[in-house]
């Protein structure tokens, strides 16, 4: 049941879609009309794999595939599923209001990983664990979904998931930035040279972090997690927690300062000429 209703609950975004696209550019329809029907799709799929229309293997099997063990969680990931699949249908309903109200992308970016972080805190004590381990079972078992509708193992989402998409999402961001800068450059050049400059450092780091983890899947994922077991031996913390403060608070908080600092930038320069500037609203 709580699958269906986390596919229905995509419709309502296509029809916030649909709602709002007289309001909007050709390209801005297109682009949130394409996203809202291939999202929708991937939720179908994600209910009828779980439903059993859809032929599949089991999720923990998948799991097990030469990746983490699900034994070693203290709740079942069965459990951790239904969850997220709750999860989903709240942010399905946010994300409708959101394109609703005809909000930027990146806002919903930074929103949409507020809940996360916020509902798998929250969710430890229901659950009795700590907070930590819940929001990193929360993690695990988003990701082993997700790769599970598109046909992946655990290893290779997680190489997706927590190598690739964090990187490319920052290199991306830090583009923003120095877009940003480049447009307030005129009238703050010295924080306009901060920013292009740790944009730059950004970009650099996220290329060299590519080609350390370069290979097959398998030795992306495996050098990962000693890279995060070194890390949490050296800091004298838990796998789980460097896992958390890198992947999760530190690629947010990266892409969040960028984002923020673009739009700043590109706002200032706005207001300081009477010509209209082309922006990317949050």
């Amino acid at each position: 049941m709580i699958p269906f209703v986390f596919f229905i609950s995509s419709i309502l975004i296509i029809a916030a879609v649909f709602c709002t696209q007289k309001t909007r550019n050709n390209t801005s329809k297109v682009s949130l009309i394409t996203g809202a029907l291939l999202y929708s799709a991937f939720c179908f799929v994600a209910y009828g794999k779980l439903s059993g229309l859809i032929p599949t293997v089991s999720i923990p099997e998948i799991v097990r595939q030469k990746g983490f063990d699900p034994g070693v969680l203290p709740i079942s990931i069965e459990f951790i599923i239904q969850c997220g699949f709750l999860m989903g249908i709240f942010m399905n309903v946010v994300t409708s209001v959101w394109v609703f109200l005809r909000r930027g992308f990146w806002g919903w970016c930074l929103l949409m990983t507020a809940i996360f972080c916020v509902g798998g805190i929250v969710s430890g004590p229901f659950v009795g664990v700590s907070p930590v381990i819940s929001l990193f079972g929360l993690c695990c078992g988003a990701m082993a979904v997700v790769g599970w509708v598109f046909g992946l193992t655990y290893v290779e989402f997680c190489v997706i998931g927590n190598i690739w998409v964090p990187c490319l999402g920052i290199i991306a961001a830090s583009v923003y930035l120095i877009y940003g800068c480049l447009k307030g450059f005129g009238k703050y050049p010295v924080i306009a040279v901060v920013g292009i400059v740790f944009s730059a450092i950004e970009i650099v780091g996220m290329l060299a972090l590519l080609w350390h983890y370069q290979g097959s899947m398998n030795e992306a994922f495996y050098t990962c997690v000693r890279d995060l077991r070194y890390i949490a031996a050296m800091a004298g913390t838990t796998y789980e927690v460097v896992n958390l403060v890198i992947y999760v608070v530190g690629s947010v908080v990266l892409m969040a300062i960028d984002i923020v600092g673009g739009k700043l930038m590109i706002r200032t320069n706005s207001l300081g000429n009477t010509r209209t500037l082309p922006e990317f609203p949050i």
